[in-house]
């Protein structure tokens, strides 16, 4: 099984607080999607 992918840690420009407002260019992400029925906890 993969680890956890921090994203706050690895895109820390894109999440940290700035003093001023600025526009910023965020790189395409890809992300999966599960859906289902049941108890999520059982095997």
């Amino acid at each position: 099984m993969a680890g956890v992918f921090d994203f706050k840690k690895e895109y820390r420009d894109l999440y940290s607080s700035k003093t001023t407002p600025s526009l910023i260019d965020v790189a395409e992400m890809v992300f999966i999607k599960v859906d289902g029925k049941g108890k999520g906890e059982a095997l």
